[in-house]
């Protein structure tokens, strides 16, 4: 019997050559439903990226923004088991690994991209990488991510070796939802962990969720287009 694969792949399964952006779901829900929730983003750059979706490895309850359009869609599902601080939980570590190992056989991955809980673990990883490049200790994943794209994220990065005099240079979009409840906390991420220099914010009239409207989803492909083809 084969392996479980470590992902489930996105909409440009045709195109599995293409640049690879790994995408990690908000805390309560799972591969399945953030693969459904960034659907019109994906049938944008079908052509130009293959998606990837792993699944967190912590048991969660529901998010807020899953019930009730997936109640039957179980497991719910988490990237850590801690609050607010503490160090990227190994498993996370592990499971994001294998899945770019395994993506890695095929093409490169050059973006990873996050949602709620996922885009704050993005925020982790992305710095810890930073640290790594300037010499410091810790594990790598296999893969520099060239860009990351963080929509709803919330504050700090998920990492316990942050410092004041270290801001994220890796480029980077963020968006946030200015209705959204946590929309303060998006704003943090932006604002007190990343290098203004590299990074951009954007806003859109939205609560705790991608957009539906085209022209929204298109604000977000434009600098997905824009990350990718100023670091390639």
């Amino acid at each position: 019997m084969a392996p479980t694969p470590a992902y489930r792949d996105g909409l440009s399964v045709d195109n599995a050559d293409l640049p690879t952006i790994i995408c990690l779901h908000g805390g309560g829900t799972n591969s399945t439903i953030f693969n459904i929730q960034s659907v019109r983003i994906q049938r944008a750059l079908r052509d130009s990226f293959h998606f990837i979706f792993p699944d967190g490895p912590f048991p969660y309850g529901p998010g807020p923004d899953v019930l009730p359009f997936f109640e039957g869609c179980e497991p719910f599902l988490g990237w850590t088991n801690r609050g607010d601080a503490g160090p990227m939980p190994d498993e996370s570590i592990q499971v994001i690994k294998k899945a770019i190992a395994e993506r890695q056989n095929i093409s490169d991955v050059v973006g990873i991209m996050g949602f709620s809980q996922g885009a704050r673990t993005a925020a982790g990883l992305l710095y810890e990488q930073q640290l790594r490049d300037k010499g410091g200790e810790g594990e790598g994943l296999g893969v520099d991510f060239k860009f990351g794209v963080l929509c709803m994220g919330t504050s700090p990065p998920l990492t316990d070796k942050l410092s004041e005099n270290e801001l994220i240079a890796v480029p980077s979009i963020h968006v946030v939802g200015t209705s959204d409840p946590w929309a303060f906390s998006s704003r943090e991420l932006y604002e007190g962990f990343f290098d203004k220099k590299t990074s951009k914010k954007i806003e859109l009239d939205l609560g705790h969720r991608l957009p539906s409207v085209e022209e929204d989803t298109y604000k977000i492909v434009h600098e997905i287009r824009r990350l990718y083809r100023e670091t390639s």
